[in-house]
């Protein structure tokens, strides 16, 4: 379509760029504030030489005065926008309005299916940063039958004046076109003797000289416009809340934060799975695009070019995340810990990131031939001096790691937890005692015969939290445990923030449980302070955001989430 927009939005608006549209003036539709059905519909609106028209539910301050994203892009294309909480009984009504008929009378022309009935559902998330990090982001996450998402193009000349609003009575507050009052039960018939059985049920369809596209047509996308500052999801449990930030959290790092198989990630009955993300840094912006179909490796696109290797993302969009699923830091073994370091590792070095890569290569390698009982001596000494080589490498990093993060530790314990409590990070590795490719080698006929796999290298180191010089998984309370817990997480956010020019993104999923209110009250007020950037708490407790906000007294934005549906609380400041 000229390079505009494919795909999906193309194969549904395949039948109206083709047919003869004679004496239709105007496209009428509803749905999400950055929906990319919206911006299609604007372009193919701006193509037929249409009015597009359309309405949304609800449309934050900060968008109107600052449209971005999909939302900018369909302005500039001329669309005219609508507010009312009843988006489709108004988009129903409005096409009949602008026709100049009124509802229940006969309408020209045949209906026109445009729907699969698939069951569909996604997020659509917008959010703003201030500093120098991310000025905002745009977030989508669909589960899609047999489609493609595309990043819209850079367009200018916004159409500031196309911009229309209505008050909570659903009547317009501002326009150049007169009051239009909301019709809350629209009842469109069906046209009779219909011209095949593959017609839509009284919804997407021509009204006089108006063609009215049913949301449904589209993915639906529930909207999310975001403070620069901290934003709050409330909800009961496994209502979607820790997927939200997941979804982010996949942007950063190509992978889930809990561990689970791709193929979770796709809705029982859906072939693809898509996650799209638009970060804003300044004067540039970073297109992230991400799609899983069934059967298939999963594809990464920065700006619509795809990744030769997923490994050269990460780092772009640097994340901290604090869940309930980090207790495993302390209780769980010690592949945990290591993961955690590497992970850190991996946003700010990236000669650490692909000498682990290179040593996890060789040691498959090793591993596959031990299993096979190899004894091809060569291959085995390249394969530990590749070894040796790279697992040098890891173990300097790390060791440098954990000595330049253990003053910021030690500093967020004391400020979440007690003065008197001295906490500490205990690097353990074979590599300090001895030299790896040797003990390769020592070790070679040993694991043939009897083991399998490779015993000795810093794919076994472990790293020790300490209070008061001991083991913190021994004798740590729980209160105590989660101190720790939140304390590293900090820690490592204000560490990744010292190595990188980009502040990172903070998500903050329910971790408040298990902690006194002193402890919480001192989290709060540390990630209030300007040193953090745009933040994402969920609770399952409004009351207990409430009063958290109300400490901090900064900007922030309240949503609900219910099944899978994020709703923007108007309290939000």
């Amino acid at each position: 379509m000229d390079g505009e927009f494919n795909g999906n939005k193309a194969r549904k608006l395949e039948y109206f760029l083709h047919a003869g549209l004679g004496g239709i003036k105007r496209v009428v539709s509803y749905g999400s504030s950055q929906s990319n059905a919206m911006y299609s519909l604007s372009v193919f609106a701006k193509m037929k030489g249409l009015e597009f028209h359309y309405v949304v539910s609800n449309l934050s301050s900060n968008l109107a005065e600052n449209p971005i994203g999909n939302f900018k892009f369909a302005l500039e294309n001329g669309m005219k926008i609508y507010i009312d909480k009843d988006r489709r009984a108004r988009a129903r009504a409005l096409a009949y309005e602008l026709a100049g008929l009124k509802e229940g009378e006969i309408y020209g022309g045949e209906a026109v299916n445009l729907t699969d009935g698939s069951d569909r559902s996604g997020l659509n998330l917008s959010k703003f940063n201030e500093r120098l990090g991310f000025t905002d982001t745009n977030l989508s996450a669909k589960n899609m039958p047999n489609s493609q998402a595309e990043i819209a193009p850079n367009l200018q000349n916004q159409d500031r004046e196309n911009l229309i609003k209505f008050d909570g009575s659903a009547k317009l507050s501002s326009t150049n076109s007169g009051e239009f009052v909301s019709h809350k039960n629209s009842n469109l018939k069906k046209s009779a003797n219909p011209p095949s059985s593959n017609l839509p049920d009284e919804q997407d369809c021509f009204i006089g000289d108006s063609l009215f596209i049913n949301e449904g047509v589209w993915q639906p996308q529930a909207d999310i416009v975001c403070s620069p500052k901290i934003n709050c999801f409330f909800g009961n449990n496994g209502m979607g809340k820790t997927n939200l930030l997941d979804a982010i959290y996949y942007l950063s790092f190509c992978k889930s934060h809990v561990y689970t198989t791709e193929e979770r990630l796709l809705r029982r009955g859906e072939d693809l799975c898509v996650l799209q993300g638009e970060y804003f840094f300044g004067d540039r912006t970073e297109s992230i695009f991400f799609a899983l179909p069934r059967g298939q490796r999963k594809q990464f696109k920065r700006n619509q070019k795809p990744y030769p290797r997923l490994s050269d993302h990460i780092g772009l969009l640097p994340l901290v995340m604090i869940s309930p699923s980090d207790a495993e830091l302390i209780r769980g073994g010690s592949d945990e810990r290591r993961r955690w370091m590497d992970m850190i590792l991996s946003q700010y070095d990236g000669l650490a990131m692909h000498a682990l890569i290179r040593y996890n290569k060789a040691l498959q390698q090793r591993n596959r031939m031990l299993r096979e009982q190899s004894t091809d001596t060569a291959l085995y000494e390249v394969l530990e001096m590749q070894l040796a080589q790279h697992g040098q490498q890891i173990f300097d990093a790390r060791t440098r790691l954990i000595e330049e993060f253990l003053p910021f530790f030690d500093e967020y314990y004391r400020a979440i937890g007690r003065d008197d409590e001295a906490v500490g990070l205990r690097y353990i590795s074979q590599l300090q005692t001895v030299d790896l490719e040797a003990e390769l080698a020592r070790h070679r006929e040993r694991e043939r015969r009897e083991v399998g796999y490779t015993t000795t290298g810093v794919h076994k180191d472990d790293l020790e939290m300490t209070l008061d010089g001991l083991p913190i998984r021994h004798l740590g309370s729980q209160g105590q445990n989660k101190t720790c817990l939140v304390a590293l997480k900090l820690a490592q956010y204000s560490f990744l923030s010292a190595k990188n020019t980009t502040l990172p993104i903070l998500l903050l999923d329910d971790i408040f449980d298990k902690l006194d209110a002193t402890r919480v009250e001192h989290i709060v007020r540390l990630v209030g302070e300007e040193r953090f950037g745009q933040i994402f708490i969920t609770d399952t407790n409004r009351k207990y955001l409430d009063s958290i906000l109300e400490s901090i007294r900064k900007e922030y934005a309240m949503f609900h989430v219910d099944a899978g549906m994020v709703t923007a609380m108007e309290d939000g400041r």
